[in-house]
């Protein structure tokens, strides 16, 4: 994150349970990209990382003071294969909203979570 007024590094989040790469085009890339952008929102800033359920994906809820988590959620896995943010999220009132992974034949919903705390919303 980046100060606004000076444009100088305020803090870094590693959006990761661990530091694991793998081969890419090439390249080394985490198992866990931040694909999603990033959504603000009063104080907090939401990102989604991960690329395949069965290394798990994550939501994060950080501070935009400190970079610290308000909250971790753990939402792709093998039983929940959907759970996969890879588009840009969107909020409403009190969800966070992760757009469906399409193509390679697969056809889902958005999924919203709660932004108080990464549950799934209802």
């Amino acid at each position: 994150c980046l100060e606004a007024k000076t444009g100088k590094l305020a803090w870094k989040f590693r959006a990761a349970p661990e530091d694991r790469y793998f081969n890419m085009q090439g390249e080394l890339i985490s198992t866990w990209p931040v694909r999603t952008g990033v959504v603000a929102e009063n104080d907090i800033a939401y990102c989604g990382a991960g690329l395949f359920p069965f290394d798990g994906t994550y939501l994060y809820a950080l501070d935009v003071k400190t970079g610290k988590p308000v909250w971790t959620k753990r939402i792709g896995d093998m039983e929940h294969p959907d759970g996969v943010p890879q588009a840009a999220l969107s909020i409403s009132e009190d969800k966070l909203i992760v757009a469906p992974v399409q193509g390679m034949g697969r056809k889902s919903q958005p999924t919203a979570y709660r932004k108080a705390d990464g549950e799934r919303a209802q």
